[in-house]
């Protein structure tokens, strides 16, 4: 085949360096330095309130009792 039937081939590979033992999201060709990864954006009022939600609601399930249908079916396994 030639290098132009494998192009996407050769695109998948990009950055495999088995050979090191290295991968990377550049071309192994490439000489630049890989940038170093972005922090996240900082956390707004909106998102923290979100956060507080979904642990109050995942709390409040945790803490739920179990039916005691489901209670007399686990006993029933026993």
């Amino acid at each position: 085949m030639t290098d132009q039937e494998l192009g996407p081939i050769n695109d998948m590979n990009k950055g495999d360096n088995r050979e090191t033992g290295s991968f990377s999201d550049q071309d192994s060709t490439s000489t630049s330095p890989a940038a170093p990864p972005k922090s996240p954006p900082p956390l707004t009022d909106e998102d923290a309130g979100l956060g507080n939600a979904l642990r109050n609601i995942y709390q409040q399930t945790v803490d739920e009792d179990i039916p005691s249908e489901m209670l007399d079916l686990l006993k029933r396994l026993d």
